[in-house]
């Protein structure tokens, strides 16, 4: 996906199965997840639309040894309604996204964050 498409995603369904995969390795098959689903949510996790499920997108990009750094704040623009704010520093590069919601901007920034195959 490119970071224009990235960034214009909804929360919602889709996304947190873009999360699932690709920033959590968590596999989808037949309808099922597999590789590493704990459980704790529906499936996919609602890593979009609540803040506990993305705040273990957080901590699973924190805890890579890649040395992730998060920042999550409320801005404010000109001309624009106020939105979340998540910066990440990762190795080389950071990476800015906004959200309507925290758990969006979360889910944005990690899937700009995490490299693809």
């Amino acid at each position: 996906m490119t970071r224009e498409e990235i960034l214009a995603l909804p929360a919602g369904p889709e996304t947190d199965r873009l999360v699932a995969e690709r920033v959590m390795g968590i596999g989808w098959q037949g309808g099922n997840p597999i590789d590493g689903y704990d459980g704790r949510w529906p499936w996919p996790p609602p890593y979009s639309t609540d803040v506990a499920a993305a705040w273990s997108v957080v901590e699973k990009l924190t805890d890579n040894q890649d040395g992730y750094c998060f920042d999550l704040y409320r801005g404010t623009f000109p001309d624009q309604p106020p939105e979340w704010v998540c910066a990440t520093l990762r190795g080389r590069g950071m990476v800015v996204a906004c959200g309507q919601t925290a758990p969006l901007a979360v889910c944005r920034a990690a899937l700009l964050a995490t490299p693809t195959d």
